[in-house]
């Protein structure tokens, strides 16, 4: 089952839309939309190691909701700190 798109000459199977994982929310969809964001950075920022701030972004592990307010936090330090640069 799908949908034919004859101008394109394209067949789209119904099975396309459905996706295993859910959507990213939280750390994982911040660091996704923001690929500028550099994990390893904001890791030493914190003073947390890479490989587990990594877990959080590809959503293999959950932080706690005071540990994703602390690295929120520190995200919205740096862009405070980058918006007050003198040009």
């Amino acid at each position: 089952m799908g949908i034919r798109w004859e101008s394109i000459d394209e067949d789209i199977s119904f099975e396309s839309f459905t996706y295993d994982q859910p959507e990213p929310q939280g750390i994982s969809r911040l660091f996704l939309t923001h690929p500028e964001l550099n994990a390893s950075a904001i890791a030493r920022h914190l003073g947390m190691k890479q490989s587990l701030l990594a877990q959080y972004i590809n959503g293999t592990k959950k932080p706690s909701p005071e540990r994703e307010k602390l690295i929120l936090d520190e995200i919205r330090k740096i862009g405070l700190e980058l918006s007050n640069v003198a040009i």
